[in-house]
Order: structure tokens, then C-alpha cells, then sequence
């Protein structure tokens, strides 16, 4: 007899956090961590967060200056340890991605990619379990499942994995410098993760193909 039934129902993923005010300290001399701690907030500025929103924006971020903000916004990262390199949340992102682009029976093989702490989190069958609480409410005049759980990267990995239960595809953002993953909601085949990044693009390609006023030859990008 199985001990479960699979289920389709409407959820909402909601991380609780605790802001943490981080600073870079890279421009510091000698070996060390480049982030320090520079104060905690209690639990009565809890953050409530969504997971799917937490997820896009980290995978957006390119910059330091924008890992940062992200991580001052968002609160703790993990409960328990605290990462105090910017490359292990470097690392962190590109784990993301391509457990986005993967389906979970094939993370097995990205794993050797990435530190050992880094790579546990690419596990289809969770060992430690991601969710601390589920509750049910009516939104709207509907009844919605609410799944919460602590910390930003438990947020961001239960968020893949429910859109893989979910079956939803993903494509890579076909701007050079975005390749974000992002859901196809639809049959129309889209290369950009936003309107944005199509115009970046196109904007490109016009300039390439524009002659130089001197040569008379395309203009270099």
C-alpha cells in the first residue's frame, strides 16, 4: 500500500528571515574573509519573504556591490553557518542554475563542480527536511496551502523543488551577459528572461550592423 498521494493544489512559499547587515571588507590586506557581520536583528523584524522572488534575484545578481544588497535585504542566508567569501555565494548561484536546468535525477552529475558543502544542497531525496511549517488559508476566496521555511537558501532550493514536481521547463536568458534561467509559462519560444534583456540585445545587434562612417564597414560590438 503506498503511504502518500500526490496532490496538486495552489502554494505559497514563504521564507522567514532574520536581517543580517553585512559589509565587504575585501579591500582589506592578506588571506580572510571578504564580508564581516556587522549587526544582527532580533525576531520582532522577522522578515516574511517570498521564495521564488528571493530565487530570481539572486540568480540576477553579476556585481559584488549586488550580492551585497541582496544580502542585506534578505536577512540569513543558511541557519547554522555563515559563509564569509563572496565565492562561495558565487558558487551558490551557479548551483542554482543548473539545478534549474537539470532534472533532479541528473544533479548527481554536477555535483564534482562544486565544494562538498556546496553540492549536498543538489540532492533530489532531502535528508534534513526544508520545511518548518504548513499551514492552509483562504486568499482571495481560495483556499491556498502555505509552506514556510527558515533561511534564504532553504527558500531557493525548495522553490526548485517544487517546480520540478511542478514540471515546469526552464530556458537561459540568451543575453551574453545574463544567462538566467527562466520558467516557460507558455508555448511561444522565448530567448530573453525579461523585455529587457531583448532590447539590450537587439540594441547590440543594431549597432553591430550599423556601417562606420569613416570605413563604411559594420561598427565593432
Amino acid at each position: 500500500m503506498m503511504y502518500g498521494r500526490r496532490v496538486a493544489l495552489p502554494v505559497r512559499l514563504i521564507v522567514r528571515n532574520w536581517p543580517v547587515v553585512w559589509r565587504d571588507i575585501s579591500s582589506r590586506s592578506g588571506p580572510g574573509p571578504d564580508l564581516e557581520v556587522v549587526n544582527r536583528v532580533g525576531k520582532p523584524n522577522r522578515l516574511v519573504l517570498d521564495a521564488w522572488e528571493l530565487r530570481d534575484e539572486f540568480l540576477r545578481a553579476r556585481k559584488d556591490e549586488q550580492l551585497l544588497s541582496f544580502l542585506n535585504k534578505t536577512g540569513q542566508f543558511l541557519v547554522g553557518p555563515e559563509y564569509r567569501k563572496k565565492k562561495v555565494y558565487w558558487e551558490f548561484q551557479r548551483l542554482i542554475s543548473d539545478m534549474l536546468r537539470l532534472p533532479p535525477l541528473r544533479w548527481k552529475e554536477i555535483t564534482k563542480q562544486y565544494r562538498e558543502y556546496v553540492a549536498e544542497w543538489a540532492n533530489p531525496e532531502t535528508r534534513n527536511g526544508l520545511v518548518a511549517d504548513l499551514k492552509f488559508a483562504v486568499e482571495d476566496g481560495l483556499p491556498i496551502a502555505q509552506i514556510f521555511v527558515v533561511g534564504t537558501l532553504r527558500g531557493i532550493v525548495a522553490s526548485v523543488h517544487i517546480d520540478h514536481l511542478k514540471r515546469v521547463p526552464f530556458g537561459i536568458c540568451q543575453r551574453s551577459d545574463c544567462a538566467t534561467p527562466f520558467p516557460i509559462m507558455s508555448q511561444h519560444q522565448r530567448k530573453w528572461c525579461k523585455p529587457e534583456c531583448g532590447r539590450v540585445e537587439n540594441q547590440r545587434r543594431t549597432r553591430a550592423q550599423k556601417p562606420s562612417k569613416r570605413s563604411g564597414r559594420p561598427m565593432p560590438r
